[in-house]
């Protein structure tokens, strides 16, 4: 029988203008639920603001005020940094404001995520296309007004599927120069995927920790790397210790883990880290083997992309394919 995902909710009697409720930063890619009420005294000229990250790179929100919604995703290596998730703010037209309810709803590998929006005097629901989400805290909170009665919901399907991929930049799911890409093509997605852009190893322990705390996986996939450089012909100890403390975890829970090698590129060193991993008595993902980087900067052509760092498409279909191959317990027709 498939297991009830968990549900993390916090509480406030009172918000005060500039004050929020938030959760510690949790980076699920895939199937996630946040949903958020509030009594609203006077709105007045203040806003009501939800989302997951604010002003942080790869995190998006919505924003409430007596007239408009709107909704926005920040990049900080974008120009303009600000992107606007709905064309024109829409104008909601409510005309009493005494309680405020929001859910977004968020699917980003199907690209159907949305949000409603209901007060007392009525309901709106709209698409939010460009929706990521996935870095810094899941909040709301209250600018220029108290709100009070406050209740803040999130949860993921991810805590009860049995197989979590742990990830940076290269776990993108919204293109094809990224390989989890194809395994929601395939129909392959029975799997939380967690990461964002940037992700070093520490930060990912940190949130492993959390969410393990939540659900049990059967296996646990452990792609992280990249962002933790080997110098000086060594493994580094950031990567060494977190990836460490993931196995620990794993062993205590019951969790089979599952390592892998990270290609090497021009500007990012990962041989002592891939010569640690193929040391060790665990599974692996050979991803350095599918893009001819074991022992070498440089990849097969065509695969590597002009930033000399991520995956060209070309890449990311023999990434995609090399984990096929490794871990073919993707392929499962339900694996929850």
């Amino acid at each position: 029988m498939k297991s009830i995902a968990k549900t993390y909710t916090l509480t406030a009697d009172v918000l005060p203008s500039g004050s929020k409720l938030a959760l510690p930063p949790l980076s699920v890619k895939t199937e996630k639920h946040l949903s958020f009420t509030c009594d609203v005294p006077s709105l007045g000229e203040g806003k009501i603001t939800v989302g997951h990250g604010k002003d942080i790179s790869s995190g998006s929100w919505i924003e409430i005020d007596a007239e408009y919604i709107r909704a926005f995703a920040y990049y900080e290596y974008t120009d303009p940094k600000y992107r606007e998730l709905i064309k024109e703010p829409i104008k909601h037209g409510f005309d009493s404001m005494k309680t405020v309810s929001v859910v977004i709803n968020s699917n980003p590998h199907a690209r159907e995520t949305f949000a409603i929006v209901s007060t007392n005097s009525g309901m709106i629901k709209f698409d939010l296309f460009g929706w990521d989400g996935v870095a810094g805290e899941i909040f709301a909170m209250a600018e220029g007004t108290e709100i009070t009665n406050c209740r803040l919901n999130w949860f993921t399907d991810g805590f009860s599927r049995k197989i979590w991929i742990l990830g940076d930049s290269y776990s993108g799911i919204g293109h094809s120069a990224r390989w989890p890409y194809y395994l929601y093509r395939d129909g392959f997605n029975n799997c939380m995927i967690s990461g964002f852009p940037g992700m070093p190893s520490e930060r990912a322990i940190e949130e492993f920790c959390r969410l393990v705390e939540m659900g049990a996986p059967e296996y646990a996939i452990w792609t992280l790397g990249m962002n933790n450089a080997d110098k000086d012909g060594k493994i580094s100890e950031g990567y060494l210790r977190s990836t460490e403390r993931f196995l620990e975890i794993c062993k205590e829970r019951g969790i089979t883990p599952i390592l892998s090698t990270i290609p090497n590129c021009p500007k990012v060193n990962n041989r002592q880290k891939n010569e640690w991993v193929r040391s060790q008595p665990y599974r692996y993902i050979d991803f350095a083997r599918a893009v001819g980087s074991t022992d070498s900067d440089e990849w097969y052509a065509g695969m590597l992309f002009t930033d000399e760092i991520h995956p060209a498409t070309k890449g990311a279909e023999a990434l995609y394919m090399q984990f096929l191959c490794d871990f073919p317990e993707i392929m499962q027709a339900s694996n929850t």
